[in-house]
Formats: structure tokens, C-alpha cells, sequence
């Protein structure tokens, strides 16, 4: 299957409604299929990305927070959190 960065980008806003969906056993095989893959892909991803994801997707840290942290602008930020959607979709899609 071949996944879009706009449906990696839905998939990290709502991870955290998709995987509770998952863990109380209400989310569809699918879903569950993709929240797998979505875990997967991101931890191949080299460590500041992968940092980067959690911080910002899973521990619901701001852009600004985060940009600080790892020496980015907050545009800087935006935009490798766009380049690392597009690897997550290129894993996700082999």
C-alpha cells in the first residue's frame, strides 16, 4: 500500500485517538495495520527524528518547544517534520 505524507501527517495529529482505539478494541484491522506500521517506521528513523515525532505527536510538545531544543527555527522545525513524513510514508510503503 502506498501511503501519502497528508496521510502520515493525519495519522501522527491523531495517533494517540488511533491507538486507544487499538488498545480497547475497537479499531478496525485496519487501522490497527497502519498504527503498527506508523510504531514501526518511526522507530527506524534516525534518533533526532525519531525524537522529534515523539516529542511533538506522542508527548503533544509545541513546535517552538521542541525547534528549541533541537537548534531549529520554528519554521526550520516545520519543515523537517515534512521531510520526515515523507521518509515515514517511503517505510511505510515498501
Amino acid at each position: 500500500m502506498q501511503y501519502t505524507t497528508e496521510q502520515i501527517a493525519k495519522y501522527l495529529k491523531e495517533f494517540r485517538i488511533y491507538k486507544g482505539k487499538v488498545e480497547s478494541g475497537l479499531a478496525t484491522d485496519s487501522i490497527c495495520q497502519d498504527v503498527e506500521r506508523l510504531e514501526k517506521s518511526i522507530s527506524v528513523l534516525p534518533e533526532n527524528d525519531y525524537h522529534i515525532i515523539r516529542l511533538l505527536f506522542f508527548e503533544n510538545k509545541s513546535y517552538a518547544e521542541v525547534a528549541r531544543r533541537f537548534g531549529y527555527s520554528k519554521t526550520g522545525m516545520y519543515k523537517r517534520v515534512k521531510v520526515v513524513e515523507k521518509a515515514i510514508a517511503s517505510i511505510m510503503s515498501d
